[in-house]
């Protein structure tokens, strides 16, 4: 009795964020007589939590009032898998609904209008880790990017970054279809010449590798990695020298060679650079632009779930911290390879098939590796707390990282609504202990 007597106010915070995230039209005054039945009053609710309030936004106030105390550090981090990163993005958005923290769009003079009530998920976490894809969601949450524009980049931009020009663009530069990916006889013949397959003809191509660059180069521009505030980790694999690296702006990495005097775009790219879907890319690992650069490919060989790296870092940068709390999103349990659609496939399509599977099933058992290790951790170390978000996708879609359809990512927005309700009650322990003090 006792015991459920403490987890009360949990339950309760569970029943106010569940009826926040249902209806956002919930009145204020709703809640207050929710908050004033004779049952929750004759309970010892926790302060952190409850006041006896007409006013919504103080209840949420209330959450973060100690979101600054650097004694507890918030740590995000991202798995790499193309355009499941998406998934990412709608749990951050269900997440934003859910506590409350702002969705505005910080741009410009913007920034200097926001009111000092509003949350945004730079301010939040401490650190920001990522691979592949996931780098790039890391960097733009470390930007001030909400999850609602960058769930707008995957549906507008990731068709014409993993599309290939038909056969009528043979005389063209550009590709005049999205998601026109390469079919499996195409796969095969690209895979065979080491051709990856989306490799853009040249720099200004409206597709591939090249749009993926002139997109990020949009949103970045010129600034160098170090000119984030939020302490960043990203992870890639140098394919010249045979060893891992990463890339921060912080003073320390648990990764022995580390770059840091690097573009945002550079670095970004370099993450990204998945063998078979992208080239390597060059980037100056020794930190020295007088040097031959090295072949950087995509962090997913060296580390696709980088929390335990995260963690080891913040561990590093804030050794008086009494709390750690990580939070790690993946992007859904699936195989990489190709869709098996073909009922009468050739020997050689199940051979190529097998060959893309072989990077998941590498990657997958490093990512499950990880997880194994922190949920440990969480168990035997009181100050870190950890919850990670990653659920099996269908078996009859296909979820390769390089399908771009609209389908594709409304079932995407569907699924993580419906697992995110179904885990309502971890997501808000994690919470609890993350801002509650």
């Amino acid at each position: 009795m006792k015991r459920l007597l403490k987890q009360i106010p949990l339950y309760a915070t569970i029943i106010l964020f569940a009826t926040n995230f249902k209806c956002s039209a919930t009145t204020n005054n709703e809640i207050s007589r929710w908050l004033n039945t004779k049952y929750f009053n004759s309970m010892r609710l926790s302060k952190q939590f409850f006041k006896k309030t007409n006013n919504l936004a103080e209840i949420k106030k209330d959450l973060f009032d100690n979101y600054k105390d650097k004694k507890t550090v918030r740590i995000l981090s991202f798995d790499g898998g193309g355009t499941r990163g998406y998934l990412q993005c709608k749990f951050l958005d269900c997440l934003y609904k859910q506590i409350g923290i702002s969705d505005d769009l910080i741009s410009g003079d913007e920034k200097n209008k926001i009111s000092k009530n509003k949350l945004f998920m730079n301010e939040v976490f401490d650190l920001v880790a990522g691979t592949s894809v996931g780098g790039m969601n890391a960097i733009g949450i470390a930007n001030g990017i909400t999850p609602t524009n960058m769930m707008r980049f995957y549906r507008e931009k990731a068709p014409w970054i993993f599309t290939t020009r038909g056969v009528v663009d043979c005389f063209s530069n550009n590709a005049s279809y999205p998601s026109n990916k390469p079919n499996l006889a195409k796969k095969i013949a690209m895979v065979g010449s080491s051709n990856p397959l989306y490799k853009s003809t040249n720099e200004f191509s409206n597709y591939g590798d090249a749009r993926l660059k002139q997109e990020l180069s949009n949103m970045f521009g010129d600034k160098l990695l170090t000119s984030i505030k939020t302490p960043v980790l990203l992870t890639g694999y140098n394919y010249s020298g045979l060893h891992p690296v990463a890339f921060t702006n912080s003073a320390f990495s648990p990764v022995t060679v580390t770059i840091r005097n690097v573009k945002i775009v550079d670095a970004l790219m370099a993450t990204a650079a998945a063998p078979i879907y992208f080239p390597s890319y060059q980037v100056h690992a020794s930190n020295n632009t007088e040097t031959e650069p090295d072949s950087i490919v995509d962090g997913g060989l060296f580390q696709n779930n980088p929390s335990v790296l995260a963690f080891a870092q913040a561990r590093k940068l804030f050794p008086s911290a009494e709390k750690f709390c990580l939070l790690s999103l993946g992007t859904g349990i699936k195989d990489v390879g190709e869709h098996k659609t073909a009922i009468n496939a050739k020997q050689s399509e199940i051979a190529v098939n097998k060959y893309l599977n072989l990077l998941n099933i590498s990657m997958y058992c490093g990512v499950m590796a990880n997880d194994m290790i922190l949920r440990t951790l969480a168990e035997i170390m009181p100050d870190f707390f950890y919850y990670r978000f990653n659920f099996r996708l269908a078996q009859d879609n296909d979820f390769s990282i390089d399908t771009s359809t609209p389908e594709i990512f409304n079932y995407f927005d569907h699924e993580v609504v419906k697992e995110y309700k179904k885990d309502m009650y971890a997501i808000t322990r994690f919470i609890h202990k993350a801002f509650g003090g």
